[in-house]
């Protein structure tokens, strides 16, 4: 049900991720305002956001990083994949996929909702236009196909995507990309904005049941 007076919100992953919805106050670097400050500020203090934190790791690590949860589900988990990018040689895109596809759906039969932030692709360094021979992925092509599974796995399991990707490449990735997962403090509150909207459309804000994640196999 929705409108309740606090929410857990869980953000799995490093700086990335911590510098999306943490004010500096609470540990982040680019915010004045974090998500929970904007959603005391918007609700007048109705509604509460209480911040926790887990250090980021592969999808494959996390299954059993995050088995406890199950005793205690927050409301939301935001992860970054950021490890899965970071790593040398090729992604295995089906491993990958199998494990990512596990973790989702153990958080949601955990209880909790499940929102995944991808990276933008913009990279300044990488100018590869033809990648036959290549020996490994390159970061902006390993997060190309992150997103892919993602959406893949939107599809199948009504997971939300936090898709910094597209928001970077609206404000123009160019003048906001730092580094692979980092941006401005500008950009940052722009997917700040969209994980918050993402919230509101569940249901969190208001008084009313919460729209189900479901996907296609459960429809």
């Amino acid at each position: 049900m929705g409108g309740q007076p606090q929410l857990r919100v869980l953000a799995v992953g490093d700086a990335e991720l911590i510098d999306l919805v943490a004010s500096q106050q609470d540990g982040g670097t680019k915010l004045t305002k974090g998500l929970a400050e904007k959603v005391a500020d918007d609700f007048d203090g109705k509604y509460k956001v209480e911040l926790e934190f887990r250090p980021g790791a592969s999808a494959a690590e996390l299954i059993d990083d995050l088995a406890g949860l199950q005793a205690d589900p927050p409301d939301v988990v935001i992860l970054s994949l950021l490890p899965d990018i970071v790593g040398e040689g090729r992604l295995d895109v089906e491993s990958f996929r199998a494990s990512l596809r596990a973790l989702c759906a153990f958080l949601k039969e955990a209880g909790s909702y499940v929102l995944i932030a991808n990276v933008s692709t913009f990279d300044r360094a990488d100018t590869m236009t033809n990648y036959f021979g290549s020996s490994g992925d390159s970061p902006s092509l390993r997060a190309h196909k992150v997103a892919s599974t993602i959406l893949d796995l939107s599809n199948e399991l009504g997971i939300s995507v936090i898709d910094s990707d597209r928001l970077l490449a609206e404000i123009g990735a160019h003048g906001h990309v730092e580094g692979l997962g980092s941006y401005s403090a500008e950009a940052s509150g722009v997917i700040r904005d969209e994980i918050y909207r993402i919230m509101a459309d569940y249901g969190f804000f208001e008084e009313r049941p919460l729209l189900a994640q479901a996907g296609a196999k459960q429809r």
